[in-house]
């Protein structure tokens, strides 16, 4: 007989094997590939082709872009208290804070950056600065993290400077502290961070292929694979079996034959499908789990990235609140610490950064719920108008709001006269 435009010749053994009964188009037994976990890998497989990890990626990176970024002077009283004066827009550190560079803004930036690290686990900027104390202009760039190499120090200086690949520009030099290397916790890696994007690679690469798959198998007309039956009492010989077992393979197998015809069958051969169509795989429950997986493990709630599911109108919100709450704030505490380490004192001790929480439309209800609870014990005389305006992060007032007041009465608490009942008057 032929198949595949090869000749088998079938014989007979004494001894039945039920290996050589069934030719199974699906061979077992190869270990899976995994794609490589490097960045350009990562970027193509993952953020260039799969809707949900640029879905995730973009979402945080839009997230921090938009909220704004204050820097303030900070002075001491003679009660040590401190005040806090908003820097002028003329002033080089808010020049900074709206143009980086002259390519960007500040939002585009920012974006820029936050998509580079959690694509890589890397995140570096670099920053230019006349030497001037304090420098009249200094601007900052995002440095693609594939082209940078730590060059490791000793003990003390970990890091003894940074080399960067301009492509055909030749490589560049640049010294510790002119580079912040934000990176993500790698627990192997002194010095490179863990790519969220390669913890969640095997989600990647199965949603990846049972796209291409399920493509394929639409345009074959839907036709599950199968397998070949020897009639009965016949039997393949160990090369006729290996060969056979090559031409599935580079025939039948992988993606791109998915669904492809088995036949002509002659010499007694039966095709029986044994694939399973995309009904009895449950695509669509298939590809909803690895894709909350994959926001999962970007910290993104999956209703916030198109599962139509839970996507409700309160289950949104929260889920909204909870993103910034539990995934965005926490991500701009840590860089403006960092970014307040590096670059602010470059401005002056006296300079302190933060971000505008209250600028955050998902969590202002929470804000106004705090502020009100608060309002009640600023109003019962339980706390200071200071203390309030600290829990809430706000700039102190004067020595006169250190002390609780009573609602609508300005005497403090301490210089209430107490009744001959014991109770204060």
């Amino acid at each position: 007989m032929r198949i595949f435009g090869r000749e088998l010749r079938f014989e007979k053994k004494a001894a039945a094997n039920p290996l050589y009964r069934s030719l199974i188009a699906l061979i077992y037994g190869r270990d899976v590939i995994w794609p490589d976990k490097d960045y350009a890998s990562l970027a193509r497989i993952g953020y260039q082709k799969l809707d949900c990890i640029y879905a995730c990626i973009s979402k945080r990176a839009k997230a921090c872009a938009g909220i704004k970024w204050i820097a303030r002077t900070v002075s001491r009283g003679r009660d040590g208290k401190a005040n806090y004066t908003d820097l002028d827009e003329g002033h080089p550190l808010s020049i900074l804070f709206r143009r980086p560079n002259p390519e960007q803004g500040w939002a585009r930036f920012f974006d820029e950056s936050i998509r580079y690290r959690l694509l890589s686990g890397n995140e570096y900027m670099l920053r230019s600065a006349p030497k001037s104390s304090p420098p009249s202009r200094v601007e900052l760039f995002n440095l693609r993290p594939d082209r940078m190499t730590i060059n490791p120090g000793d003990a003390i200086n970990r890091v003894r400077s940074y080399t960067y690949a301009r492509g055909t520009a030749g490589e560049m030099i640049y010294p510790t502290e002119t580079i912040l290397h934000l990176k993500e916790f790698h627990p192997t890696d002194d010095w490179y961070g863990l790519s969220p994007c390669e913890v969640a690679l095997q989600d990647i690469h199965t949603l990846n292929l049972a796209s291409k798959w399920n493509a394929k198998l639409l345009q074959n007309d839907a036709r599950p694979a199968g397998l070949l039956k020897t009639p009965a009492g016949t039997f393949l010989t160990d090369e006729q079996f290996e060969r056979l077992k090559k031409l599935i393979r580079e025939n039948i197998l992988g993606a791109e034959n998915a669904g492809l015809p088995v036949g002509p069958l002659e010499g007694g051969l039966e095709f029986q499908a044994y694939g399973l169509n995309p009904k009895e795989m449950d695509w669509l429950k298939l590809d909803k789990h690895t894709r909350r997986k994959i926001a999962t493990t970007l910290e993104v709630p999956s209703e916030l990235i198109g599962d139509a599911e839970n996507k409700t109108y309160s289950n949104y919100q929260e889920a909204r609140k909870g993103f910034y709450l539990e995934t965005i704030l926490p991500d701009m505490d840590w860089i403006r610490d960092e970014l307040g380490n590096w670059l602010v004192p470059l401005f002056g001790d006296n300079i302190r950064l933060d971000y505008d929480r209250d600028s955050i439309e998902a969590i202002r209800e929470d804000r106004s719920r705090l502020v009100v609870d608060l309002n009640s014990l600023l109003d019962r005389g339980i706390i200071s108008r200071n203390e309030e305006r600290e829990e809430l992060k706000w700039q102190e007032g004067g020595p006169e709001m250190d002390v609780p007041t009573v609602t609508g009465i300005v005497t403090p608490l301490d210089a209430i006269a107490p009744t001959t009942d014991g109770t204060q008057d």
